[in-house]
């Protein structure tokens, strides 16, 4: 709600309110102007009562008195008897004048007592509304601070819950982690007398909770020499406060012995009064099992005749059996704590620190073949077999590493490859040799040809070169190959075949010669039958199969070992044979020699028909 001075619009200033005032007097004396018909000379200042009521209220003290005088003045001038003239006449006229005086002092009193109290009632108006925010504030900060305490308060409350879950969580968490721990808890009171005990023990032991706890004492499941041990040491537990791992045997609730590992710590009050003992105890069942095996093992590793030593991943010596004191020279004593390069050459310890390194990152057994020195500086060959050794947790951390002197064997490992050597060396000069001297025959057999005239003498020595030939290729085969055992038949195949092209043909260019050849390795028992067999085809075709000079081709095909066995065939597409020839129907030197070499072979010979030509095959069982 504003206030008087905030509702008008009054001039603020005094020479403005002056005009405002003299306005509102001379519109006064406009009005009573309009009225004077009406009125007369009656009521002269009735319309300046109105004028002064505004002025008072909105002007102030000295607007007010402006407006009074200048309406005594307006009126008396314009509407007093006599009219148009300062002077008043009459009693009356001058009781008039002295009534407006006072009326308009009344009205001006009274405008401005009523400002005055409006003003105190907007101004109270204003404390309450100043209060009543004030009220509103101070009651929304309480609200505020009652809604934050509440939530504060139940935040508390959560989290004591939380922190009340938690504990009770942690409390099962460490009890089942004391009762399912991987060793035994117990502990004892003064007298000895258990008064806890974890799962774990318990099932160790065959007992129940409500069997031990309050009932029994240690000593009652303890064999006698555990029993004496403990009433030694439980007067120094007591002095001291601790025992460190104490060697017991317990008795199960079914008799058998349980050997355990035990340490405990003294329990005690504010006063230091003995409370009572918080025992740990492990089983050692296995490891005494391992212990007896490890004792085995040493003993084992200790007489073996083999060499066995073992390293750090940094070649360090850490065990050295009686083997290798004997191979070595050197004893326990002073091989352990020495790196492994005390007994390897130096150009040979490269390959040892590789291999150690390649064990750290792969964990991969290795062998290897190298030299080591002697305490002496005598080398001998050995044989190590290099084993990563893990940890607990699976990470390689040494080397265990056996070791065979080959010294001996390796020698005569180079005596047999030097006996080799000239073995080989004797069977090149051989097949050397004898291809030198097959080639000799077939040069005598050329020069005996020369001189003759008759055609049926001379193809009888033509074939007989070529099969001196075909011998003799087989020989130069093993020569060239070094691999004086075996011969690449297909590679043979296709020499044979283009030399005898070269040798027979008559016409040049007439006769093509193709091979299907797949590779086969033949021993040479098998090669030169094969071979002989082979020219014995090929000449045969090269001579009957195109009369007159007919053009033609000859395919040479071999097949290596399979199912229905080795297969070797010519087969050309000349005029075939007649119909009554067959293997053994032909009477020829050459193909009763192929049926002998087929029958040395063990194998079989045919003829197929073809249209047009001939096949011959051999086939030879696996």
């Amino acid at each position: 709600m504003k206030s008087a001075s905030e509702r008008s619009t009054w001039p603020r200033t005094t020479w403005g309110q002056y005009a405002i005032a003299v306005g509102i007097v001379i519109v006064a004396t406009g009005l009573r102007g309009l009225l004077d018909p009406v009125l007369g000379d009656h009521l002269p200042f009735v319309t300046f009562f109105i004028a002064i009521l505004v002025v008072s209220w909105f002007g102030g003290v000295g607007a007010s008195v402006v407006a009074l005088w200048l309406g005594f003045l307006l009126a008396t001038y314009f509407f007093v008897p006599p009219r148009y003239s300062f002077t008043v006449s009459g009693t009356a006229n001058i009781a008039g004048l002295g009534l407006y005086f006072l009326v308009g002092l009344f009205n001006f009193l009274l405008v401005r007592a009523l400002r005055v109290a409006l003003q105190r009632a907007e101004a109270s108006e204003v404390d309450l509304r100043r209060l009543n925010a004030d009220l509103e504030q101070r009651v929304a900060e309480r609200t505020h601070a009652l809604v934050t305490s509440r939530r504060e308060a139940l935040q508390l409350m959560k989290r004591a819950e939380d922190a009340r879950k938690k504990a009770e969580q942690a409390e099962a968490e460490v009890r089942d982690l004391y009762n399912n721990a991987p060793c035994g808890y117990h502990s004892l009171n003064e007298a000895g007398v258990l008064v806890n005990i974890n799962d774990t023990e318990l099932r160790w032991l065959g007992y129940e909770r409500e069997d031990v706890i309050g009932k029994m004492g240690i000593a009652d499941i303890m064999t006698s020499d555990s029993h004496r041990l403990f009433e030694q040491e439980f007067p120094l537990f007591m002095a001291r406060g601790y025992v460190q791992d104490l060697e017991f045997e317990l008795i199960r609730k079914d008799g058998t012995i349980l050997p355990v590992l035990l340490s405990a710590t003294a329990i005690k009050d504010l006063n230091g009064h003995f409370v009572m003992t918080r025992s740990t105890s492990f089983d050692l069942t296995e490891r005494r099992k391992t212990q007896r095996l490890l004792t085995h093992l040493a003993a084992i590793i200790v007489s073996s005749n083999d060499v066995v030593y073992s390293l750090t991943l940094d070649g360090a010596i850490l065990s050295w059996n009686q083997a290798a004191q004997r191979l070595y020279g050197y004893s326990t004593e002073e091989a352990v704590g020495q790196n492994i390069a005390c007994v390897v050459s130096p150009d040979r310890l490269v390959e040892i620190t590789t291999v150690l390194d390649r064990l750290r990152q792969r964990g991969h057994a290795e062998y290897l073949e190298t030299e080591h020195v002697r305490k002496g500086g005598s080398t001998i060959d050995v044989a190590i077999m290099v084993s990563p050794i893990h940890n607990t947790i699976d990470r390689v951390v040494g080397a265990s590493i056996i070791c065979r002197d080959i010294t001996e064997p390796k020698h005569a490992q180079q005596r047999l490859v030097e006996s080799l050597h000239e073995k080989e060396a004797l069977l090149r000069e051989i097949h050397h040799r004898v291809k030198n001297n097959l080639a000799v025959i077939g040069s005598l057999l050329y020069l005996q040809s020369t001189g003759m005239r008759d055609e049926k003498s001379l193809w009888v020595l033509q074939d007989c070169q070529d099969r001196v030939r075909s011998m003799a290729l087989v020989h130069e085969h093993l020569y060239r190959s070094g691999d004086f055992a075996n011969v690449d038949f297909a590679t043979y195949a296709r020499d044979l075949g283009n030399e005898l092209l070269r040798s027979h043909t008559l016409a040049p260019g007439k006769i093509h010669m193709t091979f299907d050849l797949e590779y086969v390795s033949l021993n040479i028992d098998r090669a030169i039958p094969c071979g002989l067999i082979l020219n014995e085809l090929i000449t045969n075709a090269l001579k009957h199969a195109f009369p007159s000079g007919h053009h033609g081709e000859i395919t040479v095909y071999l097949r290596g070992p399979a199912e229905a066995g080795l297969v070797l065939s010519v087969t050309d597409d000349g005029v075939g044979l007649p119909l009554e020839e067959t293997p053994r129907s032909t009477r020829s030197l050459g193909m009763r020699l192929v049926r002998s070499l087929t029958k040395q072979l063990d194998g079989r010979f045919e003829f197929i028909r073809r249209k047009p030509g001939t096949e011959a095959r051999l086939t030879l069982e696996v």
